[in-house]
């Protein structure tokens, strides 16, 4: 997804008012403009964060090393 496309989603969550919590899901990966998105994104109704699609071997299988880093710099932030 291109930054600009992604600033836009990222918008997009700010505008959410309902009741119901979210997951902040925006194809995130390991790369840096991912974790500033991140540490820059605060809302009142988010529940958790989707790293699914960036971390894929194959469907069914995650990649364990770098869903172990990310982790661990999420964490740090």
């Amino acid at each position: 997804m291109e930054e600009v496309e992604k600033n836009s989603v990222v918008k997009k969550f700010y505008e959410y008012t309902f009741q119901v919590p979210f997951f902040l899901s925006v194809g995130i990966g390991m790369g840096i403009q991912d974790f500033d998105t991140i540490k820059n994104f605060s809302h009142a109704r988010i529940f958790g964060i989707d790293v699914n699609s960036r971390f894929v071997i194959f469907t069914g299988k995650k990649d364990d090393i770098k869903l172990n880093d990310f982790i661990k710099k999420i964490r740090n932030l």
